[in-house]
């Protein structure tokens, strides 16, 4: 998947109903140009096909892929390399974010030259 703005990363494991909300967080973010990576780190059935559906209805924003090794580092890893935009941020399948969160970090970004990391709490 070739896309030049924010990827959103986003492995997942169970918490079915919580993964369908942090997916729609990031695809409800203000910065407009928000792509999903979803990591299925082994996945229970009915979690997996919340992410198959959201990968249906949204291909162009939205990439499944599965990652074998269990854990959330691993998974994360895998959507690093996956990845090609020039930002990419970190969502948990059971956390939520401020609409606002990507298009605030992608400005710090932009405009303190030489920072490599933007968190937030």
């Amino acid at each position: 998947m070739s896309f030049s703005g924010i990827f959103l990363v986003i492995p997942f494991l169970r918490k079915r109903a919580l993964l369908q909300e942090s997916v729609e967080c990031g695809l409800g973010q203000s910065a407009g140009d928000v792509g999903i990576f979803l990591a299925n780190n082994n996945a229970d059935p009915a979690t997996r096909a919340v992410a198959q559906e959201f990968s249906g209805r949204y291909p162009k924003w939205l990439r499944l892929v599965h990652e074998p090794v269990q854990g959330v580092c691993a998974s994360r890893n895998r959507g690093l390399r996956g990845t090609t935009g020039r930002f990419i941020a970190f969502l948990d399948a059971d956390d939520f974010m401020d609409p606002d969160r990507l298009r605030f970090q992608r400005k710090v970004f932009s405009s303190n030259l030489g920072t490599a990391l933007v968190s937030s709490w």
